[in-house]
């Protein structure tokens, strides 16, 4: 899988994302029953250290429907 992501800014304190999770954040989201951890994310991470612990809003089913949520939420990938 290629490593698509794409940011943009939520508020001045964080980061609206879209894209694979860190290794942590993974694991995180396999323990809690939101995914495997592998994939597309739609994430918030914050401002200051957007590797940081992130709030996870969803999985996204591929990487052609994260490039659709990119282009619904009106931005494009970094």
């Amino acid at each position: 899988m290629d490593e698509f992501f794409a940011s943009k800014p939520a508020t001045n304190e964080s980061f609206l994302c879209v894209g694979p999770l860190t290794r942590a954040d993974a694991i995180e989201a396999a323990e809690t029953g939101i995914g495997s951890g592998v994939g597309y994310y739609i994430y918030v991470a914050g401002a200051s250290d957007i590797r940081g612990p992130v709030e996870i809003l969803g999985r996204l089913t591929s990487e052609d429907a994260a490039r659709r949520m990119c282009d619904l939420l009106g931005f494009s990938p970094a």
